[in-house]
């Protein structure tokens, strides 16, 4: 069974930054063509400039706390965003991941601060419109986004610090509770932006980021047991321990009922606590083990595609060459 670090050099990072690999997909070139239509003139380089090198400082500031953390860390530049996954080699604390998430908007905003100082502008001072295009660009890419970006509401890093907090009280539902809040406060801020007409261009983008939020708490329900046969023995409890946040035991008792019955659906348990836990080598290993179990190994890849708890392994950089196992 091929393992999740002989996945990992499947791939070759686009280059290293701070010793971590960092894959630049095809949306964020995407990207920088829609700044440059967007913006003419001297603004659009300056925008996506900023915003690219500000987006890479802000990944590694989430790799490096995580590196910090015990755990290996990978990024990935995509449309609008960039994205870090890390696998710790031991189990990740509330705090170390509230940590974590707080590190890329802090890695973000500081610099770009220490550009515009250094340059004589006041940091703290919107731009107005006679300032050059490279100072607007730096304090767009850097505090203001920075800032969006520590909002208590998901996806935003400050959503992920709230949540880690919400799971302390409700193990089960903290992240739900969560979720529906952050689209209401989002519902409630786009009418009110779309009320004036000289705010309706962010509406605009509060409204998406509600459809965002929206597919995303869909993708979210629960998903049934493989296909239509009958959990096996041993499942419910599982389940229940994974709704309590006892993730830990969920896995070690799936773990001791797969070799006694070698069920995919234990298998795929087994792999959610993982995730969970962020050991995503170990998770990635249990879809393997569900495929060879499964009487329909494309039902395994259609559970991994719409479980939400699946997301971290979707982004990992691995998980490409894990589809094409899954799926051969």
């Amino acid at each position: 069974m091929q393992s999740g670090e002989t996945l990992r050099r499947s791939w070759q990072p686009s280059f290293r930054a701070l010793g971590f690999p960092v894959r630049v997909r095809p949306g964020f070139f995407l990207f920088v063509v829609l700044a440059l239509v967007a913006y003419r003139g001297p603004l659009g380089p300056w925008l996506a400039g900023s915003i690219a090198v500000l987006t890479v400082l802000h990944e590694l500031g989430h790799a490096t706390v995580a590196r910090m953390c015990g755990a290996r860390a990978e990024i990935a530049l995509d449309l609008f965003a960039g994205y870090t996954t890390y696998e710790p080699t031991r189990e990740i604390s509330g705090r170390e991941r509230a940590a974590i998430a707080l590190a890329g908007p802090a890695a973000q905003i500081v610099p770009a601060l220490l550009v515009l100082v250094a340059v004589g502008d006041n940091p703290l001072s919107p731009p107005v419109f006679d300032d050059p295009a490279a100072i607007k660009a730096i304090w767009w890419a850097g505090p203001a986004l920075g800032l969006i970006n520590l909002l208590p509401l998901l996806p935003f890093d400050g959503g992920v610090v709230v949540t880690t907090a919400a799971e302390r009280i409700w193990p089960a539902r903290g992240r739900s509770y969560v979720q529906w809040g952050s689209m209401l406060v989002t519902a409630m801020v786009t009418i009110g932006l779309a009320v004036d007409p000289g705010l309706r261009p962010v509406a605009l983008f509060s409204a998406g980021l509600l459809v965002f939020q929206i597919l995303q708490l869909r993708v979210e329900r629960r998903p049934a047991p493989m296909a239509s046969a009958p959990p096996s023995p041993g499942w419910a409890a599982i389940r229940e321990l994974l709704d309590r946040g006892e993730d830990i035991k969920a896995g070690q008792y799936g773990a001791t009922l797969f070799r006694q019955g070698g069920h995919a659906d234990i298998a795929l348990l087994v792999a959610r606590a993982a995730t969970r836990l962020g050991e995503l080598t170990t998770a990635m290993a249990w879809l393997q083990a569900a495929a060879v179990a499964a009487h329909d190994p494309d039902e395994v890849v259609a559970q991994v595609e719409r479980d939400p708890e699946f997301a971290p392994v979707r982004d990992h950089t691995a998980f490409g060459a894990l589809h094409l196992v899954l799926t051969s």
